[in-house]
This record gives structure tokens, C-alpha cells and sequence, in this order.
């Protein structure tokens, strides 16, 4: 997919399951200590991880905890960062939905429940992408290998992928904490625009979350 020899971007194997859970947490950290998962949840976050390797192992695609929906960058031959993406509702089900399941699922009922204790609050931030959208999640570049603009490749050959199998889409989503300044600009130079924010007015959501705001992103195709 790369011209670069020394950057090679291709599809999400098994084998990289370790690296896409380290980019989902740091993703989810969102530059704080937060891992939202574990926060949630009331678990330690190598608990969460461990979970995590048994659902991506499902490849359930459709939603972030998927593999096969992630797009891998390596740079001599090291993972340096990943993007996530898929067509709402394609799979038959709201990406929302095929995640609860699988939360339901693999965690312990104990956990599950602490998560829904808090459901009142994360509803205030929450976002449904619409119907037959392109929703881009859970992108990140370590940081070691920042400065060469690897997000946005992988973003756009995300796009390229996915809108060359449906030419019929022509909207795609994504969201941002608030408090991400760096990816909310990347987002921007590449034909995203602001369409909604969404705050939680309970402080105590800082308590599981890195922001209590979420900006939501539209590119129109």
C-alpha cells in the first residue's frame, strides 16, 4: 500500500492483537492516565487487557474491538501506529451494540454492572454515528514515531479502502476528547469539521474519563 520502504501500512492481523490493544488504551488514555475501560469497569488494567486479547481475537468486525478493521503502520519494520474504521450498521448491527455484547460477554457480571452504574453520565457524551457512515476510531502514533504524518496516512488510506468498496457512502464521523488538541488539528487539515460537542455537567465524570467534553467530527464526501 506504501511506496516508502521504510513505511509499510496494511491490514490488521492476529498477530498484531498486543500492539492494537496498546493502541487502544493509549488512544483511550488520551494523553492523561485514564484508561476508560479500567476506570469504568473497576478493573486494574492488565485485567482489561487480558479481556481484550479474547475479544479481538473474535474479530467481530463492525466496531473498534476488531482487528481486521485496523490498518497497521510499520516503520523498519517496527509498529508505529494504527486506525480503526467501518461502515455503520454494514454488519447488520449498530457498532454500539455488537461492542455491548461483547462487553456483556467476556467481562465478569460484577464489572459489568459497575459500567452500567455510570451509564447516566457516559450517555451525556455518547455519539451514534448515523446509519451507512464511514466512522474512523481509536487512531494513534506512538510517539516515537510522530513528526511523519502517520495518522494521516493511515486515515486517508482508510478512506481510499473504504469508499473504493462503497462508493455509495458520503459521510464519515469521528470523535475527540476535548482535552487532544493535536489530533482534533490533524482531524481538521484532512476536510473534518465540528458538527457537535457534547459535555457531561457531573465532574465526576473526570473520574473515568480523560475529558468531560467530546467534539464530533463530520467530513462530507
Amino acid at each position: 500500500m506504501e511506496k516508502n520502504p521504510d513505511l509499510v501500512i496494511r491490514k490488521g492481523e492476529k498477530r498484531d492483537i498486543p500492539f492494537i490493544i496498546d493502541t487502544i488504551v493509549a488512544a483511550e488514555k488520551s494523553g492523561t492516565e485514564k484508561f476508560s475501560y479500567a476506570t469504568i469497569l473497576e478493573m486494574p488494567e492488565m485485567e482489561v487487557r487480558k479481556i481484550f486479547a479474547d475479544i479481538l481475537a473474535e474479530d467481530a468486525q463492525g466496531q473498534e474491538l476488531c482487528y481486521s478493521g485496523y490498518l497497521v503502520a510499520e516503520v523498519n519494520g517496527k509498529h508505529a501506529g494504527s486506525v480503526a474504521a467501518w461502515i455503520e450498521g454494514e454488519s447488520g448491527q449498530r457498532s454500539t451494540m455488537i461492542k455491548a455484547l461483547l462487553l456483556n460477554f467476556f467481562f465478569p457480571k460484577r464489572n459489568v454492572k459497575k459500567a452500567e452504574e455510570k451509564k447516566k453520565y457516559l450517555d451525556a457524551m455518547h455519539f451514534d454515528p448515523e446509519l451507512n457512515a464511514l466512522v474512523i476510531d481509536i487512531g494513534f502514533t506512538f510517539p516515537q514515531f510522530r513528526g511523519q504524518g502517520l495518522l494521516a496516512k493511515l486515515m486517508n488510506e482508510q478512506m481510499r479502502i473504504q469508499l473504493e468498496r462503497r462508493p455509495d457512502v458520503k459521510t464519515s464521523h469521528i470523535h475527540v476528547m476535548k482535552n487532544n488538541p493535536i489530533a482534533f488539528n490533524i482531524y481538521s487539515k484532512l476536510g473534518y469539521y465540528t458538527i457537535r460537542e457534547k459535555k457531561c455537567d457531573d465532574p465526576i465524570v473526570l473520574e473515568w474519563l480523560p475529558s468531560d467534553t467530546q467534539i464530533i467530527m463530520e467530513k462530507k464526501f
